[in-house]
């Protein structure tokens, strides 16, 4: 397996938190898309700032595709039940026995799954964090493209 950080980390100048979990999350991904990725984050740019820019924009890319093709889910519905569970005890206000019990159904998982779903959502903290990078102009969008009404005193995207 190749792994991006020996292979492509010399092309991110400058790790920040966001770059460090998004190229942590491409260690599964096929060596072909990491070999691609690396030389499209080799690309020069006129300065650090636009070029980190690019390199967000670039990684972004390869990991919403990577999860957007038609492959096995990281979560299955062998646990269905135990997902249910966790659901009803967040909906009881009772999160952390919900947080107990995801972590007790998180070590039910294989581990290169469960590795891999650690780092996704890594990513995903980081990358959902108010002061870091932003992809796009945001907007609220609620229920506009799901049938989905929010619930009472929900404030929407902040």
């Amino acid at each position: 397996m190749c792994h991006f950080s020996d292979c492509c980390a010399c092309f991110v100048i400058r790790l920040d938190m966001w770059l460090m979990a998004a190229t942590d999350c491409l260690e599964y991904f096929p060596d072909q898309l990491i070999v691609i990725t690396g030389e499209h984050l080799s690309q020069q740019c006129a300065d650090e700032k636009q070029r980190m820019n690019m390199q967000k924009r670039l990684l972004f890319d390869t990991i919403s595709k990577y999860y957007s093709q038609e492959r096995d889910p990281l979560l299955t519905d062998r646990y269905f039940d135990i997902h249910m569970g966790i659901m009803e005890l967040f909906e009881k206000d009772k999160g952390h026995q919900a947080f107990e019990a995801s972590q007790l159904c998180l070590r039910l998982l294989e581990p290169n799954v469960r590795d891999e779903l650690r780092r996704l959502l890594a990513f995903m903290a980081v990358a959902a964090e108010p002061e870091g990078y932003r992809l796009q102009k945001q907007v609220r969008i609620i229920g506009r493209y799901c049938n989905i009404q929010p619930r009472k005193g929900y404030s929407g995207i902040k």
